[in-house]
């Protein structure tokens, strides 16, 4: 637990640096860059969810339980593109 606070006092920190020496300039492309790959994100999580879920949940042949397969697998693969997204992003930072 000490850890956690620790790591939140370091932003706060961190926050207090950056003001001081007035480097928000070299944030702001950053940051921007940031949120347009956070809109992608839920974009296309969100638009090709439903599609790609309904898609493999085609696969269930049987009546019993296809409501649920059918939403259980869309939002399988929200999360799924959302992660992907998560890592490439992380990728192309590295």
């Amino acid at each position: 637990i000490k850890a956690v606070f620790k790591g939140c006092a370091a932003y706060f920190e961190a926050y207090e640096i950056i003001s001081r020496l007035k480097l928000w300039k070299f944030f702001a492309i950053p940051m921007l860059i940031s949120l347009v790959v956070f809109l992608l994100i839920v974009f296309v999580s969100y638009a090709f969810s439903d599609a790609i879920g309904s898609y493999i949940a085609s696969f269930w042949t049987w009546d019993f339980g296809k409501e649920t397969f059918n939403t259980n697998t869309t939002k399988l693969i929200s999360m799924g593109i959302a992660k992907n997204f998560q890592s490439f992003k992380r990728d192309m930072v590295s």
